[in-house]
């Protein structure tokens, strides 16, 4: 339980920076990171043991792991979202945009009807057999995300590549064997450590990318000023 509160401090103070760099910069990939990261949260806390969690007492036990992945299909469209915008997608890469473009509106779609299955009709049904389609299905696009990345050839894009790369190799330790159990009063606790552990991970690749990004644009900047000096004279 300590390892999860420590991984949830953590990931709080992360927040806290996206939330500061959305207002200082206006840039809406940092909001997207921020809801992803607030939502991956969010399935945590209505996934663990409801005897160790009073957020997840409010929800009837058979109904935690499909709200859980409801939500979760919503965070995989925003981080789908938030890489399009961040190594800028619609300018740069039309053809990555398009494919991730459509995956991110599948993976939205999935976790609204998911969410309104269980909301309407307290049973899950049909869609459980669905959610785990959509979930294995989605595993050779994030392999074209990341062998796309690889591809590119660009620093900036490794750095997103081997941070979306580690995220996602914790995230699948801990979310197949979710998937895969049938017990609702399993304690997920060490799979749920390996999720939030991802996501730390990736915060670090990710401040790296923004430090470099800032990097860039400073040099980019002085690069302009220059040519401008150079052509005044």
């Amino acid at each position: 339980m300590g390892e999860i509160n420590f991984l949830l401090g953590m990931i709080g103070m992360q927040a806290v920076y996206l939330f500061c760099y959305f207002v200082l910069f206006r840039k809406q990939e940092f909001l997207y990171f921020l809801i992803f990261t607030v939502g991956v949260t969010l399935f945590v806390f209505v996934v663990k043991d409801p005897l160790i969690n009073p957020f997840g007492q409010l929800i009837a036990n058979k109904n935690r792991q499909p709200i859980g992945f409801g939500i979760l299909f919503l965070c995989l469209g925003l981080y789908y979202r938030f890489t399009r915008f961040f190594i800028e997608a619609p300018v740069l890469h039309h053809f990555y945009n398009t494919v991730i473009k459509v995956t991110e509106f599948v993976a939205y779609a999935a976790g609204i009807a998911l969410l309104l299955k269980v909301f309407l009709t307290a049973e899950i049904g049909f869609m459980e057999t669905v959610a785990k389609l959509i979930f294995f299905l989605n595993l050779p696009i994030q392999v074209f995300l990341l062998v796309y990345l690889f591809w590119t050839r660009e620093l900036f894009n490794y750095m997103l590549f081997f941070g979306s790369l580690f995220m996602s190799a914790f995230f699948k330790v801990g979310l197949i064997p979710i998937i895969l159990s049938t017990n609702n009063n399993v304690d997920f606790r060490k799979e749920l450590s390996f999720i939030l552990f991802g996501l730390v991970v990736n915060f670090l690749f990710f401040n790296f990318m923004l430090i470099y990004k800032f990097r860039r644009s400073e040099k980019q900047k002085l690069q302009l000023d220059l040519q401008k000096a150079e052509a005044l004279q």
